[in-house]
């Protein structure tokens, strides 16, 4: 078993791309996090933390440390993610797992971009 986790891990290694799009993505959810992290302010009152269509305010609000879910889940989904794309290329699914890496960026950055607007009226309240 450990032979062939090993053979599993040099594959996977060896291809660049693969390995270029993991750093990348690792390199991206460090400068989400720490782009959350200087931008939520501690407050003793409620702020608004998340938005939903859905309901009549819209705004909802929440105690500032309630923000930190925006960077958890840039943690959870680049780990996740980050697993199914080594499932996929041991699978010989390059193509797939590469796309997954790739949606990966695009989904980070949108939670920075969410998370960055949703702090940003955090702050006026």
């Amino acid at each position: 078993m450990k032979q062939i986790t090993k053979a599993y891990v040099r594959k996977t290694l060896k291809d660049t791309w693969w390995v270029s799009l993991a750093i990348a993505n690792i390199v991206m959810t460090v400068i989400a996090v720490l782009i959350i992290a200087v931008s939520i302010q501690p407050k003793e009152t409620q702020v608004f933390t998340h938005y939903s269509a859905f309901g009549i305010t819209g705004l909802y609000k929440g105690y500032w440390y309630s923000l930190w879910n925006y960077a958890i889940l840039a943690v959870v989904i680049l780990i996740a993610h980050g697993i199914m794309s080594v499932k996929l290329r041991q699978m010989d699914r390059r193509d797939l797992s590469l796309a997954l890496l790739w949606g990966t960026l695009g989904v980070t950055v949108l939670l920075l971009i969410f998370a960055r607007e949703i702090i940003s009226i955090a702050a006026l309240g």
